[in-house]
C-alpha cells in the first residue's frame, strides 16, 4: 500500500479501455552518407560556377586584347594620368568621413544646437497631438523620417526644410534616392541642413535606429528657431565658400591649375611638413 505499480505495456490483444494516445511516428535518423552527398553536391555546384566565371573572364580578356585603345601612330599606348582640378583638390582636403562631399556648408556647434532644439520642439508638438487625437494625428504630422518618406512628400511639395546626416556612406557615389532628394530640394529652393550625424538625427527624434533624412512639414510654434537656423545656415555656407576659395587660390598660386595626383600628394605633404616644423620651432 502506498507504492505505485510498475508500468506494464499493454498487449495488442488486450481490451482497449478509455482514451488511447495516438502512436508517435519514429523520427528516422538521417545517415551520415546523405549529409555527405548533399555537401559534395553543393561543392560541385560552386566549382562549376567558378569554372563558368573563369571562361567569361578569359573571353573578356581576349576581346580586350583585340581592341586598340589609345594607340598612337608608332603603335605605343598612351598613359593618361588622372588630373584633378583645384576645386576637386580643395574638396578632398576639406571633406572627411564625418563631413561628406555632398555637404555645402561647414559644421558648426551653434547650428547643431539650434537644430537639436528645433527638432525636439517639433517632436513634443507631434507627440502631444498623437495623445490628443491618435486617429487624425498622422494627417497633421510635423515631420517625417527616412529617405522614402522624405522623397514622397518632396514630390507633392509639402516639405519646408530638410535635415540630412553629414556622414552617410557614399564611397561608390551618391545613392539614386539621395541624389533625387537633393535635386528636388534644389528645384524647390529648400534649405538643406547638415547639422549632425545619422545617430544624432535618430537621437533627436527618439528613434531606435540611425536616421538619414528628416523632412520638416510644419514648423508652426517654432518660427523663431526656424529663422535662427536659416541665419546660421547662411553664415556656414559663406564660411564654406570662403575656405574653398582660399585653398583654390593657394593651389593655383603655388602649383598648376591641373595636377597629377601623385605629384600633388607629394607637394602637399612637403608643405604640411614645413608648416609643422615652422610651428614647432
Amino acid at each position: 500500500k502506498g507504492k505505485k505499480r510498475p508500468h506494464r505495456r499493454r498487449k495488442v490483444t488486450s481490451i482497449k479501455r478509455g482514451f488511447q494516445w495516438a502512436a508517435e511516428k519514429l523520427k528516422r535518423n538521417r545517415p551520415a552518407r546523405s549529409y555527405y552527398m548533399k555537401r559534395m553536391r553543393r561543392l560541385r555546384q560552386v566549382i562549376l560556377a567558378g569554372m563558368a566565371a573563369e571562361q567569361d573572364i578569359d573571353g573578356l580578356v581576349s576581346n580586350v586584347g583585340r581592341m586598340k585603345i589609345n594607340e598612337t601612330q608608332d603603335g605605343q599606348f598612351e598613359t593618361q594620368p588622372t588630373l584633378l582640378t583645384s576645386l576637386d583638390i580643395a574638396k578632398s582636403i576639406i571633406h572627411t568621413k564625418k563631413f561628406r562631399p555632398y555637404c555645402n556648408h561647414l559644421l558648426k556647434s551653434s547650428l547643431k544646437t539650434k537644430a537639436e532644439e528645433f527638432i525636439s520642439t517639433l517632436r513634443t508638438y507631434q507627440d502631444r497631438m498623437y495623445y490628443r487625437d491618435p486617429v487624425n494625428s498622422k494627417a497633421r504630422r510635423r515631420y517625417v523620417c527616412g529617405c522614402h518618406e522624405a522623397r514622397k512628400f518632396l514630390r507633392i511639395q509639402a516639405v519646408k526644410m530638410l535635415f540630412m546626416a553629414n556622414n552617410l556612406a557614399v564611397d561608390n557615389g551618391i545613392p539614386p534616392i539621395l541624389e533625387e532628394i537633393l535635386q528636388k530640394a534644389e528645384e524647390s529652393q529648400l534649405p538643406v541642413i547638415y547639422a549632425g550625424s545619422a545617430f544624432d538625427l535618430g537621437y533627436w527624434t527618439l528613434k531606435k535606429n540611425k536616421t538619414s533624412v528628416i523632412a520638416i512639414l510644419n514648423y508652426d510654434g517654432a518660427e523663431k528657431l526656424y529663422g535662427e537656423i536659416l541665419c546660421e545656415l547662411s553664415e556656414a555656407m559663406k564660411q564654406y565658400q570662403l575656405l574653398l576659395n582660399q585653398i583654390q587660390n593657394h593651389l593655383v598660386s603655388n602649383h598648376h591649375s591641373t595636377l597629377d595626383k601623385v605629384t600633388l600628394l607629394q607637394q602637399m605633404e612637403q608643405e604640411i611638413r614645413k608648416n609643422l616644423i615652422a610651428q614647432l620651432s
